[in-house]
């Protein structure tokens, strides 16, 4: 019998090991492994030869320091004294292989639709983008349309649709016209605003 020491069940070694990591190295490894899982992704993951994105947010809790206090405050319900810093992260991700592809990191006050407008570089007209009600907006979509990527979207239950309008596709389906807002969306200038095409055509379903 060797006698040895049980080891501890703190992650300390690890958390310490952890902050001698440079981010740009991590970074590296991330996209290298990113790369490899995309290029192996197979026709039939495909749907109808589109890549599918997936857009959604979520909220980490981070370690309770001074510093992620001040850059990542607590929900506003929370009470002082109680609780962890939350970073709110809006992740776009591969649907064939479930990779996460990039994220965007925010306060929670940042509300996902806004945050959206970040990562317009990550889609083309080879991609089709699965979002929820929370980034269904005239903005996002009519910026989506200019890069000739498609989007699956519910629309947001505020907002009024009228499906007399516009053209019939079938039982369930039209295209319609969605004119451009009068006032600006929240976070936008009006020259930005103003810069958004008057109308765009969508295909609206009420299944």
């Amino acid at each position: 019998e060797l006698k040895l020491k049980i080891p501890g069940s703190s992650n300390v070694a690890y958390c310490k090991a952890r902050k001698r990591l440079a981010t740009k190295d991590v970074d590296a490894v991330r996209q290298y492994v990113l790369g490899r899982v995309l290029a192996g992704v197979r026709q039939e993951q495909l749907w109808l030869g589109h890549q599918v994105k997936v857009v959604d947010g979520t909220g980490i809790k981070l370690a309770d320091t001074p510093e992620n206090q001040a850059e990542w405050p607590q929900p506003s319900g929370q009470r002082p004294g109680c609780g962890f810093p939350v970073m709110q992260i809006v992740g776009c991700f591969c649907m064939g292989s479930g990779a996460i592809i990039d994220w965007v990191e925010t306060a929670l006050k940042c509300h996902e639709c806004r945050i959206f407008r970040r990562m317009l570089h990550l889609f083309d007209q080879s991609n089709v983008v699965l979002g929820d009600r929370g980034f269904c907006s005239y903005a996002n979509l009519a910026l989506l349309v200019e890069r000739a990527a498609h989007a699956v979207m519910r629309a947001h239950q505020m907002r009024q649709l009228d499906y007399r309008q516009g053209k019939g596709l079938g039982s369930y389906d039209r295209i319609v016209t969605w004119i451009r807002p009068t006032a600006p969306g929240m976070g936008w200038s009006r020259d930005d605003w103003n810069a958004l095409p008057n109308s765009t055509l969508l295909n609206f379903s009420n299944h």
